[in-house]
């Protein structure tokens, strides 16, 4: 995936939280190490309602091994509202986010790789992401752990 800058700009601009909880959620696994983060791809839509992100955090090297250090990030705004919700899981393979994030609706065109060598294990990982991912969490010790969802449905 081509580098789309090295700090995530996530367009804040005049838009708050949908909720307190989605505020603290959002600092807790997002912004708190922002400085630490560098957006491997990013795609957002035309009427800029929704922005996806495959982001690597470095902060999570200083952490547990093993950890993964690939964040998928959902953003969805609520444009005449000026909230946002967002969706995120972290991943240990950025063909494991692509799908993560096909699956929340982003374009499988905008956020594809462009590194040839490993573009048919990146294909069966995102069509068997959700089959190989169980796997892994249970690899992890983490039976039943799925992705963190602070995303209230917004109004369109």
């Amino acid at each position: 995936m081509p580098r789309t800058g090295y700090r995530p700009d996530f367009r804040p601009d005049g838009f708050e939280p949908v909720n307190d909880r989605a505020y603290e959620a959002f600092w807790d696994h997002i912004d708190s190490d922002r400085d630490s983060m560098t957006t491997l791809a990013a795609h957002h839509s035309p009427d800029d309602r929704h922005s996806y992100y495959v982001i690597h955090n470095g902060a999570v090297t200083w952490g547990v091994p093993g950890e993964p250090q690939l964040v998928a990030l959902c953003l969805e705004r609520d444009i005449p509202a000026k909230v946002y919700s967002f969706e995120h899981a972290t991943l240990p393979l950025p063909a494991m986010a692509q799908s993560w994030l096909i699956k929340r609706g982003c374009p499988a065109e905008a956020i594809a790789s462009t590194r040839p060598a490993p573009q048919l294990l990146e294909n069966l990982l995102r069509v068997e992401q959700e089959r190989i991912s169980q796997g892994w969490s249970a690899a992890m010790g983490r039976p039943g752990s799925s992705p963190t969802r602070y995303r209230p449905r917004l109004k369109t």
